[in-house]
């Protein structure tokens, strides 16, 4: 129980980090090159919309992204060490958000290096090390979802 409760706990610190990095990223992209997220408000203000966007962003898009960043790990782990197959998964799962927008791959380098990191550094099983990459990529979608949530329903 120690264990899940100090992974549950550094998740959740590293997701702060992570967090306030994509936010700085966002900003200087916002601030330099005039570029903001946009889209309609709408679908959000509806009061059902909410539960379903929030599992999506909190338990589904972690969960599928962790499993193909710990896949592409596992692949590269054949060639490479640990540590440089956790970078090399971070940077193609990064750089996949780009076929969104190029500035995806900017604002979300960081939060997949440190949500990669548990996958070379912990030295439980890999169960252990894929719970600990899950937590801290759930952590940092629900303060996403915490502040898009409070930024959006301001316009309700």
């Amino acid at each position: 129980m120690h264990d899940a409760r100090r992974i549950v706990f550094t998740s959740a610190k590293a997701a702060l980090f992570s967090f306030f990095a994509a936010v700085f990223v966002a900003l200087v992209l916002y601030f330099t090159a005039g570029y903001a997220l946009s889209g309609s408000n709408e679908n959000i203000c509806r009061v059902n919309y909410l539960p379903g966007l929030f599992l999506g962003i909190v338990f589904v898009a972690p969960l599928i992204e962790t499993v193909v960043l710990a896949a592409i790990y596992g692949l590269a782990r054949f060639f490479f060490s640990a540590i440089a197959s956790a970078r090399l998964a971070a940077i193609i799962l990064a750089l996949l958000h780009s076929l969104v927008w190029w500035g995806w791959t900017l604002i979300l380098i960081v939060p997949f290096l440190v949500f990669a990191n548990p996958l070379s550094s912990y030295r439980n099983g890999i169960e252990s090390r894929v719970a600990a990459s899950l937590f801290t990529h759930g952590f940092h979608n629900f303060y996403v979802f915490l502040v898009t949530a409070m930024a959006v329903w301001g316009d309700c």
